[in-house]
């Protein structure tokens, strides 16, 4: 079974995720708290992490930062990190770490 953790702070992303990728290989773990979700990933090392850049309390390049600090392994590519970003309007695009040298 593979895990997959969601950091975000908009509970209906979260539940939209959990509802969608939940199956018997498939364990998706979530946290509306950054603080919890760094806490979560460092104790059950999900294969993949997304992660919101755009928390109040604490954005996903923070958390990130903090993740690689404290778990250099984080970020090979059997685990690799994934962005959400939001960006004006509805626009959404994503990042794949280490893989992509440079954003899309």
């Amino acid at each position: 079974m593979i895990s997959v953790l969601f950091i975000d702070d908009e509970p209906e992303v979260l539940g939209l995720m959990q509802e969608a990728l939940t199956s018997s290989e498939v364990e998706v773990l979530t946290a509306s708290d950054p603080a919890v979700g760094l806490d979560i990933a460092l104790k059950r090392r999900p294969q993949t992490v997304f992660l919101d850049l755009l928390m109040p309390t604490m954005g996903g390049m923070q958390v990130l930062e903090q993740l690689l600090a404290q778990d250099p392994g984080s970020n090979s590519p059997q685990r690799p990190i994934l962005y959400r970003v939001r960006g004006r309007g509805n626009s959404e695009r994503s990042l794949r770490l280490p893989d992509q040298a440079d954003p899309p």
